[in-house]
């Protein structure tokens, strides 16, 4: 049998407040001809399909569409989802009743009995008509981690490891030993790799941190979610997806796909494949590593492709570009001097980064430095200069300084002499 697995979506995010809607809907039309094309008997989502727990209209609308899409495509395939940190439970769920009639099946929440105990074997979902079980862990909120035996809890385990050691002892209770088994989580698996601002660390119950052995051992497939870059952790057969499109700037470089899994009847060992999803939407860094200098950064915009009338090429958002500046000297004219260069330019600034040359040590950290009524303010201004900028101010920014220094020290004086309350005559006795 065959399964795709794909996650965090984050349908209704925003790039530095630029809509993305435009490549979400590439994805997932690029998604539903990877259907058509590999024709998988399961589709594994792990979760924040959403970028809020209050989506939009626009993007509850993109997910339904796409839904309504592969079932016509595919009457048969079924489809796992569920829940991420990002997604509202119950909003994900709400149209889970209607859904499941279409084998889709949404699992948001761990659900609860009339004791209001946690129903872990109900996690446990069979597809493709029973030959295959899904244990569908969604992300695991505080009150699923809430009811354990003094016993679990005095193994010292962390709440999370508890509770997928509840799942695994509802898998084996029911599976058949030649039934391929997938598990699904939403959370950060040790020795996962990130270095982008968007991935949150999940701090609930240890799900930062989740070791291998939370895993069943029999699993043919582990589907993660959470962390945007494509990986495998601990091993071959447990995998993170990742995102389908670059949810930060630092994303860029990731290689963002969906993964294919045929698992072989026999053994039940799956094969794995990354398949590629194309760039709508191009991010391009300036310069493309580290920080360049105003007058690098300038030459390296004037170098960019020129804006095309061309119909085709017209129907293509072009694309980001980040704007990298480290500065040597106070520039306030800075964004006005990218925005200008940038003017003809087939390419969207949506952010420039900056930072000052200098250590960034504080007053106290520096060498050498006198008690504070030693200090005078040209003092206190070369050392803030040199501890920005890295060098020592021109001669010029001196002396523009000390005018305003003397400028500002005379409005004092002024201001004080006008404030001061004018004598009050002392009031001369009068005899009786």
């Amino acid at each position: 049998m065959r399964a795709l697995h794909t996650s965090d979506w984050h349908l209704g995010h925003t790039l530095k407040e630029v809509n993305r809607e435009y490549e979400h809907r590439a994805f997932l039309q690029w998604l539903l001809a990877t259907l058509q094309s590999e024709q998988p008997d399961l589709l594994l989502i792990s979760g924040d399909v959403f970028d809020t727990a209050t989506p939009s209209a626009t993007a509850e609308q993109m997910w339904f569409g796409f839904l309504a899409a592969a079932r016509r495509q595919h009457p048969v395939m079924d489809i796992v989802v569920i829940a991420g940190n990002h997604d509202s439970p119950s909003r994900l769920a709400a149209p889970a009743p209607v859904l499941r009639e279409l084998n889709v099946s949404i699992v948001a929440t761990v659900p609860r009995g009339a004791d209001l105990q946690p129903q872990w074997q109900q996690l446990i979902v069979p597809v493709c008509g029973g030959r295959a079980l899904v244990a569908a862990v969604p992300f695991l909120r505080a009150h699923d981690l809430a009811h354990f035996t003094e016993e679990e809890l005095a193994s010292g385990q962390r709440d999370v490891a508890m509770a997928y050691r509840r799942v695994k002892t509802a898998v084996r209770a029911v599976r058949q030993p030649t039934q391929p088994l997938f598990v699904m989580g939403h959370l950060y698996a040790a020795g996962g790799v990130t270095d982008s601002k968007s991935e949150r660390p999940i701090a609930v119950g240890g799900q930062d941190s989740a070791p291998p052995s939370m895993f069943p051992k029999e699993a043919s497939y582990v589907a993660l979610g959470h962390l945007h870059r494509g990986q495998k952790v601990y091993a071959e057969h447990v995998r993170y997806a990742g995102a389908p499109i670059p949810l930060a700037i630092e994303e860029a470089n990731y290689h963002h796909h969906v993964v294919a899994i045929d698992v072989d009847d026999a053994t039940l060992l799956a094969s794995i494949r990354q398949l590629p999803i194309p760039r709508a939407v191009d991010i391009i860094r300036i310069p493309k590593r580290g920080w360049g200098s105003v007058e690098s950064v300038l030459a390296a915009i004037t170098a960019l492709k020129d804006e095309v009338a061309g119909a085709a090429e017209a129907l293509q958002p072009p694309p980001f570009v980040e704007v990298c500046v480290e500065l040597d000297a106070p520039e306030p004219k800075l964004r006005a001097k990218i925005e200008a260069a940038l003017v003809g330019k087939a390419v969207r600034l949506i952010h420039i980064d900056r930072r000052n040359a200098g250590t960034g040590e504080t007053l106290q950290a520096t060498a050498n430095l006198r008690s504070l009524e030693q200090l005078t303010p040209i003092d206190v201004f070369e050392q803030l200069w040199r501890r920005n900028y890295g060098s020592e101010p021109s001669p010029e920014i001196r002396a523009a300084f000390a005018a305003l220094h003397a400028e500002a020290a005379a409005a004092t004086v002024l201001a004080v002499d006008e404030a001061a309350p004018e004598a009050t005559p002392v009031p001369k006795k009068v005899a009786p």
